[in-house]
């Protein structure tokens, strides 16, 4: 059993590296570690989710720098409370992408231009892209040969440290 897993956590690893669009990987690398759900939404260019998001209200200068290297991002899913346990059916009751849920994760996927990026980069990078929701956000990053998966530990609040 714990083989079984471990070689579908390998292989799902493996697709990273093939060429594979980056979405595909990501939701089946997701998958085999129990997250799934239909709720997702067309991103298009990078340059259509920023004006989407109105990242230049809600980040610096510096934060929208940080999405130069990107040459592709994708939703992934919204992750809710509904597929942690289907058997509480109702729970959330959303049937569709919701951007103000916040009882829920967002999945998204960037793919990097060519290059070396820090532990730091990426994480800094994460926080920005965290900025743009009110949901937590986990990246996959890819670039060059790596696969990364980023998340942050975020609060509704600054003021609220509970």
């Amino acid at each position: 059993m714990i083989q079984d897993s471990r070689r579908e956590i390998s292989d799902a690893l493996a697709r990273f590296a093939t060429g594979t669009p980056l979405g595909t990987c990501a939701t089946a690398l997701l998958k085999t570690l129990g997250y799934h759900s239909d709720r997702t939404l067309e991103t298009g260019s990078v340059e259509e989710f920023l004006n989407d998001l109105d990242a230049h209200e809600k980040l610096t200068q510096k934060q929208l720098g940080m999405f130069q290297p990107w040459q592709a991002v994708e939703i992934v899913f919204q992750f809710t409370g509904e597929e942690i346990n289907q058997q509480q059916a109702g729970l959330f009751d959303i049937n569709d992408f919701d951007d103000i849920q916040i009882e829920s994760f967002l999945f998204l996927a960037a793919e990097l231009s060519e290059g070396e990026y820090s532990r730091t980069q990426l994480a800094e990078t994460t926080r920005a892209v965290n900025r743009l929701f009110n949901m937590p956000v986990i990246v996959v990053f890819r670039y060059s040969s790596y696969m990364t998966l980023a998340a942050i530990h975020r609060r509704r609040h600054k003021i609220d440290t509970t």
